[in-house]
């Protein structure tokens, strides 16, 4: 699964959330999630715990 980087941008932006803020709200490191936000495919699972922490379905952060 890829996430979609101008929806995730766009979805950041109004819950006012930078990506440490989503980082720490989905127990990973910024780093991390930076890359999976940049392209790098994720597992299912990380794609839902994103998904919750920005309180969407997760379909609407995948490409």
């Amino acid at each position: 699964m890829r996430l979609c980087k101008t929806k995730m941008e766009i979805i950041m932006a109004k819950h006012d959330m930078y990506q440490k803020d989503l980082a720490d709200k989905v127990g990973m490191s910024r780093g991390n999630l930076s890359t999976l936000i940049n392209g790098k495919n994720c597992q299912a699972r990380t794609a839902f715990k994103i998904a919750d922490a920005l309180e969407v379905d997760v379909t609407e952060i995948l490409e």
